[in-house]
This record gives C-alpha cells, sequence and structure tokens, in this order.
C-alpha cells in the first residue's frame, strides 16, 4: 500500500474520530441544557407554592442556614458558583494560557474546553498559516515538538497538519486522538462557551490579517476577540479592517513609548511580561488596558490583583 494511500486513510480516521466527537458533545450539552431547564422549573414550581409556608412554619422556629437544606440543598453551592464566576469576570480577569495547558495539551481542544469549563474570562490561542492559507492553533512555527511529525506550519498545507497526532504536553496519554485545531475550531469553542477568545498572531504578514478578520466577522465575534500582536502593523491593520476587536500590543515590558503608541488606537492596550506600578498608572491615565503575561503562583497573582492589572495570563487556572 502506497505512502499516500495510508495518509488518506489516516485523515479519514481522524475526520470520523472528529466526527464522532462533535457528535457527543452536541448530544451532551442537549442533555445537560435539557436537566438545567426542568430543575430550574421544578426549582420555580416548589418555590411559588412553599415559600409562604416556609416563612410561617421554619423562619420563625430556626435560622436561614437550617431552612436551606429544606429546598434541597442546593442554594449555597448556587450562591457560591455564581459568586466565583463574578469574581472572574470582575476585577483583574484570567486569560487562559494556549488553553488550560497545566491540564491538557497547549493549543488543543480539550485544553480550550477544559478553559472554558473553569469559567476563565478568555482562552489564548497561538495562530500560525498554513501553505493552503488555513489558520491553525500552534505556538511553535513547526509541529516538531507537539506531534508525531515533522515541518514547518507555513511550508505545510491544513490536510498535512491535521494527519498528525499531538503526542507532547500535559497529560497527552489521556487524550490519544487530539490534532492541531485550526482557528475556527477554537473560535468556536469559545462561542459555545461565552469565553472570549485572545488570539496571539505568530505569522507576520500583514496582508494576511485580512483574511483573519474576515473569518472572525464570519462567526460574528468581532466583540469577543481580542487580538495580541507584537507587530504595530498588524495591529494598525485590524485597526482598519474592524472598529470592535480589541488589539493589544504584545511586548517584553510595558513602557511610556509602547502605551503612547497604543494610545492612538481605539479599543486598545498592551500585552507585557514586565511593568512598573508606575507604567500602570499611566496606562491607566490613558486609557490603555493592562495585560500581565504569565504568571502561575498565587502569591505572583494576588500582587497584580493589587495593582489592579485588567488581564492576568496563567498556565494554572486553580490557583
Amino acid at each position: 500500500m502506497s505512502e499516500y494511500t495510508l495518509r488518506e486513510q489516516k485523515l479519514k480516521r481522524m475526520k470520523e474520530l472528529r466526527r464522532r466527537k462533535v457528535r457527543r458533545q452536541k448530544i451532551f450539552l442537549g442533555c445537560t441544557a435539557g436537566a438545567i431547564l426542568c430543575v430550574a422549573a421544578g426549582i420555580f414550581v416548589y418555590s411559588r407554592s412553599y415559600t409562604l409556608d416556609l416563612k410561617a412554619r421554619i423562619l420563625p422556629e430556626t435560622t436561614v442556614e437550617k431552612a436551606v437544606p429544606l429546598l434541597g440543598g442546593n442554594i449555597e453551592q448556587a450562591l457560591e458558583q455564581t459568586t466565583e464566576l463574578a469574581v472572574k469576570n470582575s476585577g483583574t480577569k484570567v486569560i487562559a494560557h494556549r488553553g488550560y495547558s497545566s491540564e491538557a495539551p497547549e493549543n488543543t481542544l480539550p485544553a480550550y474546553e477544559l478553559a472554558a469549563q473553569s469559567g476563565a474570562w478568555g482562552i489564548e490561542a497561538d495562530i500560525h498559516r498554513t501553505a493552503d492559507g488555513a489558520f491553525v492553533c500552534m505556538h511553535d512555527p513547526t509541529v516538531d515538538r507537539m506531534t508525531d511529525g515533522t515541518g514547518v506550519i507555513a511550508e505545510m498545507t491544513l490536510d498535512e497538519i491535521q494527519m498528525l497526532t499531538i503526542d507532547s504536553g500535559s497529560n497527552s496519554w489521556a487524550y490519544p486522538y487530539a490534532w492541531v485545531p485550526t482557528m475556527e475550531e477554537f473560535l468556536e469553542v469559545c462561542q459555545q462557551s461565552g469565553a472570549n477568545a485572545v488570539l496571539d498572531l505568530k505569522f507576520t504578514s500583514v496582508e494576511d490579517i485580512i483574511s483573519l478578520v474576515q473569518k472572525i466577522q464570519e462567526l460574528g465575534m468581532e466583540d469577543s476577540v481580542v487580538c495580541l500582536s507584537g507587530s504595530l502593523e498588524q495591529l494598525k491593520k485590524i485597526r482598519e479592517c474592524s472598529e470592535i476587536i480589541r488589539i493589544k500590543y504584545l511586548v517584553e515590558e510595558g513602557t511610556q513609548e509602547t502605551i503612547d503608541q497604543m494610545a492612538e488606537l481605539t479599543h486598545s492596550g498592551i500585552a507585557a511580561s514586565r511593568i512598573s506600578s508606575d507604567m500602570v498608572a499611566y496606562a491607566k491615565d490613558k486609557g490603555i488596558s493592562i495585560n500581565v503575561w504569565t504568571y502561575n503562583e498565587s502569591w505572583e497573582k494576588q500582587e497584580w490583583t493589587n495593582q489592579e492589572i485588567d488581564f492576568l495570563t496563567t498556565d494554572d487556572l486553580s490557583t
């Protein structure tokens, strides 16, 4: 059997596995949504029927804490979950670096899905462009480190890349069929979960920006996408194509110069590995948002939170 035939068979197998996974996800989401609606309806009917009776019989005799278990024991849990979600979406917002990369292989659908389930404000993905014009999610310019193949992404077609299997990264053994996802697959995860998509642009072409923005617009996701780039020209091109997509200048250190440069563009900010407290204050005066990366220790996160940084990128969403 020829090498070409083997590669074709592998590609078909990967696509069939993906279709099966999507079907399972849709069934699971449908069942989950149905269960939630049923529970919500039950709680509503129950509360309407017994609120007056509870007030008359329980509250005069006991405390609110003792009354909660009589309502099914879920009120405190629901309040706690709601509070946690509100905290994550206020103050310093958390961005999952390459997905939940400490629990699943970076830049894969499992990592993105786990990040979405964690309630992170945003999920970051690295974006390269293939030889045939597709956008794929991977940090390195080659597939060597993360897959069972070799090659430069910009010199490979999408089919060639998606025939490969992810065989490296956190708990890769648990995800034997993980592949290199397209940007559209990543954006769909964000769209379905309500998480913001943070695209770290790894390709250098300014003209490719037009195609990137068009794909974001086709999915109706302009208002939930943030683009990071170390190229001012790319950021300016994004702003030419869209007045809605948020943009951030990716730099090692936040300086007055970089802040001033982004102050000239709307819906903008800087994403810095380092920034002084003076520059934080300067950026706030200029109306520029600040994203720091990549911090995993709880004490580091607390220090940045105390400085009221807008966004914090991390590999570990558990601390």
